[in-house]
C-alpha cells in the first residue's frame, strides 16, 4: 500500500514540477460547507495539504484521493469552567493545526458579521467573568447622578475611583475583599449612569458611600448562571462605549483582582463530538442554550451545564 502511495504521489509531483499550478488544480476537493484536507505522501513521507471549498473534484482524481486517504481540517474543543457553570464550544479555526497540516488563511467576515462576532465574544467573556467571581446574594447596583450634580464625561472616572476607594476600605475593615465589574450606560437625553456588580455587603454602607445621587440595589439570584445579566449589560453599552459619550473606552471596567475562568483547549476532528451532549454528574444541561449549527459555513457547537444547588464543584 505504501509503494502505491509513493507511486501515485511521485507521479503527481513530477507533473507539478512542469506546471507549478497543477497540484492546486488537481487536489481541490470539498463538500459545500464541509472543509477537507487532502494528504499526499511524497518523498520522505512529506505531506502536501490543500484546503479548499466549494469546487468539485473530477472523477479520476476523486478515486486517487480515496486510495490515498484524507484528513479533516482541525476543529477546537474549548471547555470553560466559571463558577458553577461549564461551557463547551467546538468550532473551526485557522489558528490551530495538527502536525503535517498547514495553517490556513483566516476567513474575513463582512463588517456586519464581524460586529456580531465581537458582540457575541464580549457577551461570552463578561458572562464567564460574572459567573466566576460572583455568587447568589451578591449585589447588582444601578448608580445614578442627581441632575444638579452631573459631572462631565472627563470627571467621571476620577469620581468612580474615589467611590471604589471608599468601598475598598470598608470591605477591608470588615475582613472582605472588594471585587467589581462596572459598565457605563448613556441615556437618551445624554445622562450617564452605571451598572455594577460587587460581593455581598452592608447595603447601607454601599448606598451612603455614594454622595452624588441614588443607588438601586438588587441581589443576584440563586441560579449561578448570569448569562442574561451579561447580555443585558453588553446590549445597553454596545452603542455608546466607542462613541465618545461614554466615560469608558471599553465595554466594561473591573477591579484587578478578578479571578479568571479556567479554560482548556485541544484540537479535535469535525465528527469527534457528540451531537446530543450529556451533562456531567451533579450538573444539568441548560435547556434552549445548546447550539448545533454553522458559523461562516463551518460547523459550530455550544452547550452549557450548571451545577445543581448543594453539589460541590468537581
Amino acid at each position: 500500500m505504501k509503494s502505491e502511495h509513493k507511486k501515485v504521489a511521485a507521479g503527481c509531483l513530477h507533473h507539478s514540477a512542469a506546471k507549478p499550478y497543477a497540484v492546486k488544480l488537481i487536489y481541490i476537493y470539498s463538500i459545500a460547507h464541509k472543509a477537507l484536507t487532502i494528504n499526499i505522501f511524497g518523498r520522505g513521507n512529506a505531506r502536501l495539504t490543500h484546503l479548499v471549498k466549494g469546487i468539485k473534484l473530477s472523477t479520476i482524481w476523486e478515486k486517487n484521493v480515496e486510495r490515498l486517504g484524507s484528513e479533516k481540517v482541525p476543529y477546537v474543543e474549548e471547555v470553560c469552567r466559571a463558577g458553577r457553570t461549564i461551557e463547551t464550544r467546538k468550532y473551526y479555526t485557522a489558528r490551530y493545526h495538527r502536525p503535517g497540516i498547514q495553517r490556513q488563511k483566516n476567513f474575513r467576515p463582512t463588517p456586519k458579521e464581524q460586529a456580531r462576532v465581537n458582540d457575541r465574544h464580549a457577551d461570552m467573556k463578561l458572562r464567564r467573568l460574572i459567573n466566576e467571581n460572583f455568587r447568589p446574594g451578591d449585589l447588582y447596583l444601578t448608580i445614578t447622578f442627581k441632575k444638579e450634580l452631573r459631572p462631565t464625561v472627563q470627571q467621571i472616572p476620577r469620581i468612580l475611583e474615589k467611590y471604589w476607594a471608599v468601598l475598598r476600605k470598608a470591605f477591608r475593615v470588615a475582613g472582605q475583599e472588594l471585587r467589581y465589574i462596572v459598565v457605563a450606560e448613556v441615556g437618551e437625553r445624554g445622562a450617564v449612569h452605571f451598572h455594577a456588580i460587587i460581593p455581598k455587603f452592608d447595603v447601607q454602607v454601599v448606598s451612603d458611600s455614594w454622595p452624588y445621587g441614588a443607588i438601586s440595589i438588587k441581589t443576584l439570584d440563586n441560579s449561578g448562571q448570569y448569562a442574561q445579566l451579561a447580555s443585558y449589560l453588553i446590549k445597553q453599552t454596545s452603542k455608546t462605549f466607542r462613541s465618545g459619550e461614554s466615560p469608558f473606552k471599553r465595554r466594561w471596567n473591573s477591579s484587578r483582582n478578578l479571578r479568571q475562568p479556567k479554560i482548556t483547549k485541544h484540537v479535535i476532528g469535525r465528527n469527534s463530538w457528540r451531537r446530543k451532549p450529556k451533562p456531567l454528574k451533579g450538573y444539568y444541561l441548560e435547556q434552549g442554550k445548546t447550539v448545533d449549527g454553522e458559523i461562516f459555513g463551518f460547523e459550530y457547537q455550544f452547550y452549557s451545564m450548571v451545577q445543581l444547588q448543594g453539589k460541590r464543584r468537581c
